[in-house]
């Protein structure tokens, strides 16, 4: 998760993670939290010497022999903390550890089964911690029905340079009950960007970043994709020069959206039908925006070689966190089916 110092004009101050982990985070991931006073801290404690006790299911059936591990996302840390592996009746325990300290605290556990790594609802200290259940899934190399772009939104920092600054979140959803696995070596699914962005860099999120690569201007999906909705978290930069960029659609989109922080040098999108100026957090941003994108369509960009008016990187990180609200909260993307195959 670490950036160059290059890029850290958008987030000076932290790692990039995904807008909808940083919009979570300051949501405390949707749900009411309270503040950690002297009362909170005390239950705090006291659940540190409790377990999170829950089921691997398949089919609403029990499965044993699975790999579980759980995760905790905090105020002030973030990552694993415990792992087990279900018994004969799908059943596990985690022992859990509570930062009394810290201002939120969220925890949620993966399953991995058959090659594919599922997510279990985040939850927090204050709620019940019996009959908790991860859901897995059988796997197939081929659905019963394809894998579908459910919105694709970009954002656009402009640069005094001329550049860009772009971050990307792809949201693509598995309708089947059953998650795709790739033939050996070949990626899952994929997806173009422009043929001239540099400094490509994947964002924590529903798919981690070492399951992500770039080939030229395609981006590879190199794990399994689960049931439900997975979003994909990207950041790279276009050159000042050529003025213009191709964004292809090869893949019907349900939205396309694509968000022009303003001021700005671009002077012409095609493409896409609809324009309305938005603002998020006192920042203006011109939003460009189309449904029901067909495939085989292509996004274009033109923009004045010369540089815009500078952008606060603290702002303009929060102003991209909001205008990405049409992505959802973190939790509702997690491992939630769409449809049954």
């Amino acid at each position: 998760m670490s950036i160059s110092s290059a890029r850290r004009r958008i987030a000076p101050s932290a790692p990039f993670t995904c807008a909808a982990i940083a919009l979570g985070v300051a949501l405390s991931f949707s749900w009411p939290s309270p503040v950690l006073g002297q009362e909170t801290a005390t239950q705090s404690q006291t659940a540190i010497e409790r377990e999170l006790v829950g089921t691997v299911v398949r089919d609403d059936e029990p499965v044993a022999g699975v790999p579980v591990t759980l995760h905790r996302v905090s105020s002030e840390t973030a990552g694993e903390l415990a792992t087990a592996v279900s018994d004969e009746t799908g059943a596990f325990r985690l022992p859990l550890e509570i930062d009394a300290d810290a201002a939120f605290t969220v925890f949620f556990v993966t399953a991995d089964y058959l090659s594919a790594r599922y997510f279990g609802d985040p939850i927090h200290p204050d709620q019940p911690w019996n009959d908790y259940t991860v859901a897995v899934f059988d796997t197939a190399s081929v659905l019963s029905e394809p894998i579908r772009v459910v919105g694709r939104d970009v954002v656009l920092i402009p640069e005094q340079t001329g550049s860009w600054e772009v971050n990307e979140v792809v949201r693509i959803a598995n309708p089947t009950s059953k998650a795709l696995v790739a033939e050996t070596g070949e990626p899952t699914w994929d997806f173009r960007i422009p043929p001239d962005a540099s400094e490509f860099e994947v964002g924590e999120g529903d798919i981690l970043p070492h399951e992500v690569t770039r080939m030229d201007d395609r981006v590879l999906l190199l794990t399994p994709i689960t049931p439900g909705e997975r979003d994909i978290f990207i950041r790279y930069r276009l050159p000042a020069r050529p003025s213009t960029a191709s964004f292809p659609v090869e893949d019907p989109t349900d939205a396309f959206n694509l968000f022009v922080l303003q001021p700005s040098h671009l002077t012409g999108v095609s493409g896409l039908e609809s324009t309305r100026m938005v603002e998020a957090d006192g920042q203006q941003f011109l939003q460009y925006s189309d449904s029901a994108v067909a495939a085989d369509r292509s996004i274009e960009l033109r923009w004045s070689n010369q540089g815009s008016t500078p952008v606060d990187p603290v702002l303009a990180a929060v102003a991209v966190t909001l205008a990405l609200l049409g992505v959802g909260a973190w939790a509702a993307a997690r491992n939630r089916p769409t449809s049954s195959a």
